[in-house]
């Protein structure tokens, strides 16, 4: 027996497990190890289903009377079973299955799933926080029907969870399918735990599917959480895998193909809230890994709030891996995110991305009050680009490194230009930055026409070009705090922009290692003259208490804790699609 206590060998060795045979679901019924309870990423509070544990409880035993006699409350469905009959066959078993997940299941219900010949839709399911649903994949197949709808899809459901099943699109046409999965009107306690999503189709290029030309023949995300005439709340995607789906990163035109969707609808101000993205691989796919809130003008976001990302793989996507929009309070903390490039689309494409890792878009305003913690963001074009229209953005113990530019770009400006910049800002919100590493970038702090902002115990090291990026660049603050920074670089002293040697001093800030390579966790010396100027927290932790009534540490000691995520990078992810590698699409 096998003990996992860290969130990310729980992930990876989850994922590995799939590997081992063909569409298996990512959590097999036998599995023989003890997993140890989900520690929650820093400042996301756990999911509150009244005494139920929707991460860390385990699906009901197989009934000992199977695989021959039927149990009540106990399902059995593998339609591609030649003696599969629902005639005559309420519950099924593994010696006489039924084709269809029934319509009507009690509280308490478990429902273990070989495959489906059509879609599944679950209506009107009401399980309980001491008796929920249960829909588990057996290991047999795959789940994936051909034909215009999710493969399986929730409405008016109460206290459901789907676990382990392996949504494989390979040979479904580009002309059929939709989501894997969809939590729609209505729904509240909902958990998507431990699935496989890969191999998803793309849709047809289809130059007139908006009047400005470049989508696909339909657009919908691969998995999504949208209300149309009802609320949604208390959602989890806990510890699934999006890999390799739907022509991956380098796709070259629009498919709506985003990982996971959420947002309210301003239609009947159907709201979207309370939803947990946790511990999940999104790798080489063609859009955005996450994107939260409508993209509109006129969208109301309100309707998209109380969000949640956290220890999550984020990798190598067409588009971007977190793309905020119309929504309010959003805490993104320990996520892994790498290998965002500029898209290069065929003449006719719209949208497409500079290579922006995390946005703060503008639609509907933009997001509203985000906190981002203890990230890492590598191997990107540009960590964040903030255009929100307001609200408060803190960025707090969070690791960039290696930001990309293609050759002969010219320098970061306020035009939009942000490319190898770890964060760039040209809107009236409010920006905090306390505690971050920036290594080896072609920018680090670009503000313009902010309002308030403060940067305080951040360290700049290594700008690659002098002659073109800034540490810090600063136009236009209504009000501006900064304290306790760092800028060196190696090889030599770097230029500055409105901030003065006593703001940001040229200082060597003392990584633990050698000094003239990459750090190898960007640890301090205990020595390091940035040690002993202390930043005071107790502004931010008030301002989180304020907004999310409980208290939070956020300090942490730099020369015993590495900044950003605490998960690494796998060189390969294994699954029956491999990835290519990490740097698929190559700077252009």
């Amino acid at each position: 027996m096998k003990t996992i206590s860290n969130y990310h060998q729980r992930a990876t060795g989850i994922i590995a497990a799939v590997s081992m045979v063909l569409f298996l679901p990512c959590l097999s019924l036998d599995a023989q190890e003890e997993i140890q309870p989900y520690q929650m990423p820093r400042g996301i509070p756990a999911p509150n289903w009244g005494g139920f544990d929707p991460l860390n409880a385990t699906p009901p035993a197989r009934p000992a009377a199977w695989p021959s006699t039927a149990v009540p409350g106990f399902y059995f469905v593998k339609a591609s079973d030649p003696a599969a009959t629902d005639t005559g066959n309420p519950q099924g078993t593994p010696a006489l299955p039924r084709k269809t997940i029934p319509a009507t299941l009690a509280a308490g219900s478990y429902v273990e799933v070989a495959d489906c010949a059509t879609a599944t839709g679950l209506s009107g399911v009401k399980g309980t926080a001491a008796s929920p649903v249960w829909i588990v994949g057996s290991g047999e197949a795959k789940i994936q029907p051909r034909d215009t709808t999710s493969a399986v899809y929730l409405g008016d459901c109460e206290y459901v969870i789907v676990n382990g099943l392996n949504f494989d699109g390979t040979g479904t046409p580009t002309d059929k399918a939709s989501s894997a999965w969809a939590v729609g009107s209505n729904c509240h306690h909902i958990a998507i735990r431990h699935c496989t999503i890969r191999n998803q189709p793309a849709p047809d290029f289809n130059p007139t599917r908006f009047t400005s030309g470049g989508a696909g023949a339909w657009y919908s995300g691969l998995s999504s959480i949208v209300p149309r005439e009802g609320p949604v709340s208390n959602i989890v995607v806990f510890g699934c895998d999006y890999t390799g789906n739907a022509g991956g990163q380098t796709l070259d035109y629009e498919s709506g193909r985003h990982c996971i969707i959420a947002s309210g609808k301003s239609d009947g101000s159907h709201i979207a809230e309370n939803i947990w993205i946790l511990n999940n691989i999104m790798h080489d796919n063609p859009e955005d890994g996450i994107q939260l809130g409508e993209s509109s003008n006129s969208a109301n976001r309100s309707l998209c709030r109380n969000l949640f990302i956290g220890g999550n793989q984020i990798t190598n996507h067409g588009e971007n891996a977190i793309d905020l929009k119309a929504c309010e309070r959003v805490i993104t903390s320990q996520n892994l995110i790498s290998g965002y490039r500029r898209t290069s689309y065929r003449p006719g494409s719209v949208s497409g991305s500079d290579g922006t890792a995390c946005v703060l878009n503008n639609d509907g305003g933009g997001p509203f009050e985000t906190w981002w913690l203890f990230n890492t963001i590598t191997d990107s074009r540009v960590a964040w680009r903030n255009q929100s229209g307001g609200g408060d953005h803190y960025f707090i113990g969070n690791l960039v490194t290696d930001l990309k530019i293609s050759e002969g770009e010219g320098a970061p400006t306020s035009a939009g230009k942000s490319q190898g910049v770890a964060y760039w800002q040209n809107s009236g919100a409010n920006a905090y930055f306390v505690m971050n590493t920036i290594h080896n970038v072609h920018g680090g702090i670009y503000l313009f026409n902010v309002n308030k902002s403060a940067l305080e115990g951040n360290i700049i090291h290594d700008i690659v070009d002098h002659t073109r990026g800034w540490p810090v660049n600063i136009n236009n603050s209504t009000e501006l705090l900064i304290f306790a920074n760092l800028s060196y670089d190696p090889d030599g002293p770097i230029r500055r922009d409105a901030v003065s040697d006593t703001d940001f001093p040229d200082v060597n800030p003392q990584f633990v290692g050698t000094e003239f390579l990459k750090p190898a966790d960007f640890m301090l010396k205990s020595t390091s003259p940035l040690l002993g100027r202390k930043v005071s927290l107790a502004p931010y932790e008030q301002a989180y208490l304020l907004a999310w009534g409980t208290a939070i540490n956020l300090g942490f000691d730099q020369s015993q804790q590495a900044p950003g995520a605490s998960i690494e990078l796998p060189a390969v992810i294994p699954g029956p699609k491999p990835p290519t590698g990490l740097r698929v699409n190559p700077e252009r």
